[in-house]
């Protein structure tokens, strides 16, 4: 009887038997509460940036980024503006910058949910609750300078 002595070299042992990690895109925050705005701009409209971040082993593809109405606030939705993604392939651990504008007419707290589809094995719809601050002042006036 002839036996067979096959070597594996550590290195290839370590990637074959470590388990594989599925693809999942994690953002920075589960939710954005009390976005900032500048009182003394004609609506207050303020930037933001979500990060998301591939946390698995596999590339993913980010298909769309966009906002739905909060059932809080269906009126709100008009108050954000398309949201833009900086990279829609991630590679493990790679990172993506979501960037959207909004407006807080009157200083009152403006809601929506910022929903991330991919092709991620893990959760491959992420939903985000999104609101502004609320501040409504009697004296903008006296607080912006104008006259």
């Amino acid at each position: 009887m002839k036996k067979t002595v096959m070597m594996v070299t550590m290195a290839a042992c370590v990637s074959a038997c470590e388990p594989r990690v599925p693809s999942e895109l994690r953002p920075t925050f589960d939710e954005m509460i009390n976005l900032p705005f500048n009182l003394c701009t004609e609506e207050g409209t303020g930037p933001a940036t979500l990060q998301v971040r591939n946390i698995g082993d596999a590339e993913l593809a980010i298909a769309s980024v966009a906002f739905t109405a909060s059932p809080d606030d269906a009126d709100a939705l008009t108050s954000f503006d398309a949201p833009e993604v900086d990279s829609t392939t991630l590679l493990a651990d790679d990172e993506a910058f979501i960037q959207f504008t909004y407006r807080v007419p009157g200083g009152l707290t403006q809601r929506a949910v910022l929903v991330i589809e991919s092709n991620a094995e893990v959760k491959p719809t992420l939903s985000v609750p999104v609101s502004t601050q609320e501040l409504v002042v009697d004296n903008r006036d006296e607080i912006c300078g104008d006259t």
